[in-house]
Parts: structure tokens; C-alpha cells; sequence
């Protein structure tokens, strides 16, 4: 079957708002994704941390970031969903 090829299709948020100790992302897909990069940015676009993500079935997915939030200085930071065929990718804004 044909896989989600671009970001334009996908819902896309992080959760709690605001963050305290994890990030919570959520991802609703049209179609199976078998690997996705996701990238949490400061606000000036600096990346912090990157992780995979494996398996996203179609439908709803939720995976906590292995990153511990608490960290992290207050402000407002992004999550970059990356690893779609044609290059686009999702911005999720995430408030700390």
C-alpha cells in the first residue's frame, strides 16, 4: 500500500501544556510510517535532541520523548517531525 509520503497529512501536538517533566507526542496518521525523526529545537532553532521514532501505525500514536523536561529553561521551544519522502516535516510549538 502507498505509505503517508508527505507531513501535510499528519496531525500533529505535544502534550501537557505546559511540559513539566515529559513530552508527550502525538501523532494522527493516514497511513503506516516506518520511521520518523523528531527533533526538539530552542527557540532560535538550535537542535537539543533528537530521537527515532519505528512502527507508527495508521491512526493515533502517542510516544513519550526520552528527554526529561524538567531541564529544560522556561520559554518556548519547537518539535520538529521529520522523515517524509518529500521533505517536508511538521512543527509542533511546545511551551515549558
Amino acid at each position: 500500500g502507498r505509505i503517508t509520503a508527505s507531513a501535510s497529512e499528519v496531525l500533529a501536538a505535544a502534550y501537557p501544556v505546559p511540559v513539566v517533566d515529559d513530552i508527550m507526542l502525538r501523532l494522527l496518521l493516514s497511513k503506516p510510517v516506518e520511521r520518523l525523526e523528531v527533533t526538539l529545537l530552542n527557540v532560535d532553532g538550535r537542535p537539543l535532541y533528537s530521537q527515532e521514532l519505528r512502527g507508527l501505525t495508521a491512526g493515533k500514536n502517542e510516544r513519550k520523548l526520552n528527554v526529561n523536561a524538567r531541564g529544560l529553561l522556561p520559554g518556548v521551544y519547537f518539535i520538529r517531525v521529520s522523515g517524509w519522502k518529500d521533505g517536508t516535516f511538521k512543527m509542533i510549538k511546545v511551551v515549558k
